[in-house]
């Protein structure tokens, strides 16, 4: 098992439905240790009368289970859990959830196909291509990687 770097930590892994985010996200809660698992698919379904919508969401929408999604991880960061926040809502950015969670930093990783060789930016997080992989070499790349590639802070 990877070492955390110090100590819990809030990792979120962001893809649209073709992606194994749901898969990856768990076999990282299983893989980092004592650690929450939160989908925001619960959230969105919460706000949506406990049926999953195909449509779009609202910007109101979206804020609201980006902020709840924040406050989880963050209650369970101070009682001493890791944190993995995985979310299949393609309209959301780390940058959005950075917002959210009101200056506590985080590993974000988004997973896309057909990117290998595409640069990394600083504020992008880090971008993992799903082509060609499973989602445990995901899961290992991403514990590989993320803490010098995928750090974001508000």
């Amino acid at each position: 098992m990877p070492e955390l770097m110090d100590g819990p930590a809030i990792f979120v892994v962001i893809g649209a439905k073709e992606h194994p985010n749901t898969t990856v996200g768990q076999i990282l809660a299983r893989t980092v240790g004592r650690c929450a698992y939160i989908s925001t698919d619960v959230l969105q379904r919460m706000l949506e009368g406990g049926t999953a919508s195909s449509g779009p969401q609202d910007a109101a929408a979206l804020r609201l289970h980006l902020h709840h999604a924040s406050l989880l991880a963050k209650s369970f960061l101070a009682a001493g859990y890791s944190v993995v926040i995985e979310d299949l809502n393609a309209a959301t950015s780390l940058e959005e959830l950075a917002s959210a969670m009101q200056g506590q930093a985080f590993y974000g990783t988004v997973l896309e196909r057909g990117i290998q060789g595409a640069p990394q930016t600083p504020d992008s997080g880090l971008r993992l291509d799903t082509a060609d992989r499973t989602p445990y070499e995901l899961a290992e790349e991403i514990l590989r990687r993320v803490w010098r590639e995928g750090r974001f802070s508000a």
